[in-house]
């Protein structure tokens, strides 16, 4: 056999020289997997310019090589296709994933070539334990088959294009004997959290596809690392008091509330975050309406300059003024900025019981940012009792419109609320809460609440105008580590938002 190894070098490799012990760098652990690959006769590196090779290779550029014109799967696939010709089976794997399993995937080799499949990959396990191995004719096929995407090359990009005619291929799958998918873990350094995770896990010896097996009820010990979600209130005024809503009962004055966070603290509070995570995602909207926010435009150009943060506004639709400035389209059009737009009807007295007067508006805007930013603009509504009836009219109108429709479950606030759920869709088993375990929520005074649930304050973590943000993140270990031990108290105990997950 002869067998050619593709790595990946587009995605994420500026991170290729951190040392996870003394000897192993995350470049020289992915090195020595994929010379160990079986029958492999040439390696070759796909990069986009000759600084993404010296990052991951030092000095030590090696002579074959490929450079992409463009980050686009297309030409990806052109130059897997034609550089594989004359090989036998082609492995594909991610220059930021350390943990790569040379046992795991010869495993899969041997199946493999026992059922000539076309293609096979590694089902149930974190990401970047294992390897895609392909044949050449395969990637033939696919570029006969797929025409031309400019897209950037994902993760999932070579499953993608076999998901375009996957009957046409045998496909052989390695699955787990443990479905670890629902816990979200990905074996990358392609960010600060991970990078974080990657450490954990290497320090308890949790490095191979058997250790995550055997260690499979002790993980979430080690994937509390950093926020990847920060929740920010900035203003204390909103149009609306939705009767579904908890905001007006802990703010009565929210109508005419004209409180705001000063903007030079919410610009230092963007450097904090940054500095500590500079890949989370920040959402400008946990109380009050973003839109009556002064000069939210000129901030919002501000964190897409100065930042690489993605950003989610959550809106009512309503009190949106767009001045006629020269950054204002640039922000409207960000595919950095996730734009939901909340009108849980589509009846008119639907609206109007739920939300109140305002749903012309509210269309208005919706329409102005779904013109400028379809892929980025949602459409949202709260499933509950009041709106069963006109949910499906809602669902399929805004369906003909966007792929972007967003059908929140209702949230009674820990038993604050009247329940007005449809439907139980909580898990069978209690497991630990994504928002303790990945989210920050902080309120305008600065002061880091518990979660959301938190209505009445009663744990403040810290105040991140005064303390430093990793010392506020450690402090809500001790209750996680509570629910890692089946300890589900306070507020917690019942609240039913710890499997959602936001951005």
């Amino acid at each position: 056999m002869r067998n050619i190894a593709f790595l990946n070098l587009i995605q994420n490799n500026r991170n290729s020289q951190i040392q996870l012990s003394d000897s192993n760098s995350l470049s020289s652990m992915i090195q020595k997997f994929i010379s160990e690959l079986p029958d492999i006769q040439k390696i070759i590196p796909i990069a986009l310019d000759i600084e993404q090779l010296k990052l991951f290779y030092g000095d030590k550029v090696p002579a074959d090589y490929l450079l992409l014109e463009e980050n686009r799967q297309d030409f990806l696939l052109e130059s897997m296709y034609r550089n594989a010709e004359g090989y036998d089976n082609c492995f594909y794997c991610f220059g930021d994933t350390p943990f790569l399993d040379i046992n795991l995937v010869k495993r899969m080799y041997d199946n493999h070539l026992r059922y000539f499949a076309d293609y096979s990959f590694a089902d149930g396990y974190p990401f970047g334990l294992a390897a895609e191995i392909i044949r050449p004719y395969t990637l033939h096929e696919l570029y006969k088959l797929i025409p031309e995407n400019s897209t950037p090359v994902e993760r999932d990009s070579l499953f993608s294009w076999i998901q375009k005619d996957i009957n046409s291929f045998d496909i052989e799958t390695e699955i787990s004997p443990v479905d670890l998918r629902l816990k979200r873990i990905s074996l990358s350094a392609d960010n600060k959290i991970n990078i974080l995770q990657l450490h954990a896990f290497y320090k308890e010896g949790i490095r191979t596809a058997d250790d995550f097996i055997s260690h499979q009820n002790r993980l979430e010990e080690f994937t509390r690392t950093a926020p990847a979600y920060y929740q920010i209130q900035i203003n204390g005024s909103c149009p609306q008091s939705c009767s579904y809503c908890p905001y007006p009962q802990i703010n009565p004055g929210h109508l005419t509330d004209e409180t705001q966070m000063d903007s030079e603290k919410l610009k230092k509070l963007i450097w904090q975050i940054s500095d500590y995570t500079p890949e989370a995602r920040i959402s400008l909207s946990l109380w009050g309406e973003p839109s009556l926010y002064k000069d939210l435009f000129g901030v919002l150009a501000w964190i897409l300059d100065k930042t690489a943060h993605s950003i989610v506004i959550e809106t009512s639709g309503l009190g949106w003024d767009f001045p006629d400035e020269s950054y204002i389209n640039p922000v409207l059009s960000s595919s950095r900025i996730e734009w939901i737009f909340s009108l849980d009807a589509q009846s008119p007295d639907t609206y109007r019981q739920l939300r109140g007067e305002g749903q012309r508006e509210a269309l208005n805007n919706l329409e102005r940012i779904l013109t400028v930013n379809p892929d980025h603009c949602w459409v949202q509504a709260v499933r509950m009792k009041e709106n069963e009836h006109d949910l499906e009219e809602f669902y399929r109108y805004w369906k003909e419109r966007t792929e972007n429709v967003i059908i929140q479950k209702y949230d009674s606030f820990c038993g604050v609320l009247e329940e007005r759920k449809m439907t139980d869709l909580s898990p069978l088993k209690r497991f630990p809460c994504w928002h303790l375990k990945r989210e920050m929520t902080i309120l305008m005074n600065g002061d880091v609440i518990l979660c959301r649930e938190d209505l009445n304050k009663d744990h403040i973590l810290g105040n991140c105008f005064t303390s430093d943000l990793e010392e506020i993140w450690e402090k809500g270990r001790t209750f996680y580590s509570e629910q890692l031990k089946g300890d589900y108290s306070g507020i917690c105990r019942n609240c039913d938002e710890y499997y959602s997950y936001n951005f």
